[in-house]
């Protein structure tokens, strides 16, 4: 598959979940992060974890160099591309991906990596200084439709909920202010719609690996790390001593 497909595909599934989300769920959110009242904000942030998953497995599970530092170029171009999409969620979620523990000891992989100056300007937005104020600047800018990276605006509104709570039976008209106003830039691009040609096929086969994905324990990824870390060690000193024997 091509990255521009599963980029389009992914931020179409990530855009039909983010248009569920109501107003009532983000201010459920300020007094419980968990249960029926916020299910589909939870399902919506679910996918950036099944996301990360996803591209950490189909690094590691790549026996091959060449072809496992090419996936890594795969998942660059894909949030490249998702980021020109306006697909910020997407975009996150496999830079975060990427520069994890269990991707990037693995130095060899790296260092037949052609897109390693994309990855490094991308990095950048997963920033948390400033309160993520590069992902902000990024919406600032966003002109369409949009999958913003909401997790900015969820700290913001479990912040107003601890700074201003209410004092017993009185309401405090500027924390209700200060929510409002960061509900609407969260939920604003639920307006603008997608002018992209859904494909069945690849979304059915980008559902189906998020799911299997999303199943793998987090240990598993850090032994599978290990091995694949000592066959490439494995495989450098085979390489030196060829090197040294004349081949």
């Amino acid at each position: 598959m091509e990255p521009r497909d599963i980029a389009e595909q992914l931020t179409l599934f990530e855009f039909s979940l983010y248009l569920k989300i109501t107003p009532q769920e983000c201010l459920a959110y300020a007094k419980t992060q968990t249960g029926c009242k916020v299910t589909n904000l939870i399902e919506f942030c679910n996918t950036y974890d099944k996301l990360c998953a996803w591209v950490k497995t189909t690094i590691l599970t790549n026996e091959v160099l060449g072809k496992r530092a090419a996936t890594v170029d795969f998942w660059v171009k894909v949030a490249e591309k998702c980021r020109s999409l306006n697909n910020f969620f997407s975009m996150s979620a496999i830079t975060l991906a990427l520069g994890s523990t269990v991707v990037t000891n693995l130095h060899l992989t790296w260092a037949h990596v052609h897109r390693k100056s994309g990855f490094e300007s991308l990095q950048k937005y997963n920033e948390p200084t400033g309160g993520f104020s590069a992902q902000r600047t990024l919406l600032q800018q966003a002109d369409g439709p949009c999958v913003p990276f909401i997790t900015m605006f969820l700290t913001d509104i479990v912040h107003t909920q601890d700074q201003f709570n209410s004092d017993g039976d009185k309401i405090c008209f500027y924390q209700r202010a200060r929510w409002y106003e960061i509900i609407t830039n969260m939920l604003k691009f639920q307006a603008r719609t997608y002018n992209l040609q859904p494909n069945e096929s690849t979304a059915t086969y980008i559902e189906g690996q998020l799911r299997e994905a999303s199943a793998r324990e987090d240990n598993w990824f850090w032994t599978k790390s290990q091995e694949v870390q000592h066959s490439e060690v494995a495989h450098a000193d085979i390489r030196k001593g060829l090197e040294a024997a004349g081949f």
